[in-house]
């Protein structure tokens, strides 16, 4: 494990659905991010990634005019059935979760506006944020440069911040755990990818336990947030919780909690 064990801002940068998967099933992901449930077939989505760090050029990710509908053969490795499936051609990310309706049919609007939006949460977490662990799993061997590359671009933008780095990769010629850096493991499995890593939890995400991520919710002194039919409001969200009221007025509800509530829901 790195040096750094105890992080403000953990972030998924995808390769497949399973990181930010094992972040959630652990309660250690507080609000969706724009790469939790992108996969990738190589290591093209983190170079570029890098690229839009440097030239702060984020909104050439999933434009329009750069997403394709997958080929037959690229459809095979996809196991969502309920949604329509498009690659960026520019970053190499696949966008597999994000569409039910096609481009040609309204469905890239609200998906422009959300991407948009967890674009803005990220880069406004990072700025806010002194210790960040980034988070990469794929069903196949990387080439760790690729991590280097964006490693370095972080460092050189972002001075004084600590970038730490967890390359967790499946179906792998060894079982090792490798020490790149002092900010960057790499954890190489033979085993193949398999359910449990997205419905469940896998040994092999056991290290995730380990890391301790700063509740942004429980920083507030108070925390509102919209609710069916109503609000909750969170006072000294830092502290034991010490009261829990649940009111219902004129078809309005009001849901209130002085202390910690474990039940505030991920933002959108």
């Amino acid at each position: 494990m790195h040096t750094k064990t105890k992080y403000d801002l953990v972030c998924s940068l995808g390769g497949n659905c399973s990181a930010a998967h094992n972040l959630r099933y652990r309660r250690k992901r507080f609000y969706s991010l724009p790469f939790d449930w992108c996969y990738m077939v190589d290591e093209k989505p983190v170079y570029t990634l890098a690229e839009c760090f440097r030239n702060d050029s984020f909104d050439l990710l999933a434009q329009k005019n750069n997403l394709q509908k997958l080929s037959p053969e690229e459809e095979k490795n996809v196991r969502h059935h309920d949604t329509i499936h498009y690659k960026d051609v520019w970053s190499g990310y696949y966008f597999v979760n994000h569409f039910y309706q096609t481009i040609e049919n309204g469905g890239y609007p609200e998906f422009q506006q959300k991407f948009g939006k967890r674009i803005k949460r990220l880069l406004n977490e990072i700025d806010n944020s002194q210790n960040i662990l980034f988070l990469l799993g794929t069903s196949f061997e990387f080439d760790k440069n690729a991590v280097l590359a964006l490693q370095k671009t972080l460092q050189e933008k972002y001075p004084g911040k600590n970038f730490s780095f967890e390359l967790i990769e499946f179906d792998c010629k060894t079982d090792e755990t490798i020490t790149e850096n002092p900010d960057f493991t790499i954890r190489k499995h033979r085993r193949k990818i398999n359910d449990y890593d997205f419905l469940g939890t896998n040994f092999e995400w056991a290290f995730l336990d380990d890391i301790q991520v700063r509740n942004p919710n429980e920083r507030r002194l108070l925390h509102v947030q919209k609710i069916k039919k109503g609000l909750k409001i969170v006072l000294f969200g830092q502290m034991p919780a010490l009261l829990r009221l649940k009111l219902f007025f004129l078809g309005l509800r009001l849901d209130f909690c002085l202390g910690k509530d474990k039940r505030i829901k991920f933002s959108e």
